[in-house]
């Protein structure tokens, strides 16, 4: 799987771009809560939004994920990554939106890099995006043989 983007909203509803094997561009957005391996795999991203950011360590807690995007660039085999978090504001009702300036998993100037448990992080999220898929596919197919 290609992942193109991951968004998960407020409710936790999951929102997949990505491109399949044949390089066919799939959205799929579900209604219902994502799984809490998918959200716990999300949610290690808060201490990356803080490290890229620059924000004080102890900002962790009041960020919260929603979303990743994923470029590819054929001239360098690089992927860039953006990371879209909220943080909670004190003296105001909406959270202060956060977009991570685009990090990079291969190149020469270190400025431009994946913090270093990144690409990790982000092994992590495909596979649970990869099982997330799994399981509605096979809640599909059981629909399917019931109807």
């Amino acid at each position: 799987m290609n992942l193109q983007k991951i968004k998960i909203s407020a409710q936790e509803n999951v929102e997949l771009k990505y491109r399949n094997n044949a390089g066919d561009l799939i959205t799929i957005e579900v209604k219902e809560k994502a799984s809490d391996k998918l959200i716990k795999a999300l949610y290690k991203f808060r201490q990356f939004v803080v490290e890229i950011c620059e924000l004080p360590k102890t900002e962790v807690e009041r960020i919260s994920i929603r979303g990743l995007s994923f470029s590819f660039s054929d001239k360098t085999g690089a992927t860039g990554v953006i990371i879209t978090a909220l943080r909670e504001l004190d003296n105001t009702d909406a959270p202060l939106l956060l977009n991570t300036p685009i990090k990079f998993d291969i190149g020469e100037e270190s400025k431009k890099l994946l913090p270093k448990r990144m690409p990790e992080a982000i092994e992590e999220l495909k596979a649970a995006i990869e099982e997330y898929l799994e399981n509605k596919n096979e809640q599909l197919s059981l629909f399917k043989m019931a109807s």
